[in-house]
């Protein structure tokens, strides 16, 4: 398993990755009916939010809350 710092680094270059092409596209692209590539967005960033919870969670030795916790639309 890799170590966390290279986790980290990981997470890094791929959101670098993805901030390349998010550059470079029309937000108001379809993408699949009826979202737009906003849509798409909103929800990747809804899972990093996810995500940085668990992380935070595991690290104060407690039980990662539901990520969809606080509803679809927050």
């Amino acid at each position: 398993m890799a170590e966390p710092q290279e986790l980290v680094e990981m997470l890094g270059a791929a959101r670098a990755r993805m901030e390349a092409v998010v550059a470079a596209i029309d937000p108001a692209m379809p993408v699949y009916d009826p979202w737009k590539i906003k849509e798409v967005l909103d929800h990747i960033a809804g899972w990093d939010d996810a995500i940085l919870a668990s992380l935070a969670a595991h690290i104060a030795g407690e039980v990662p809350a539901t990520p969809a916790e606080r509803g679809i639309d927050h």
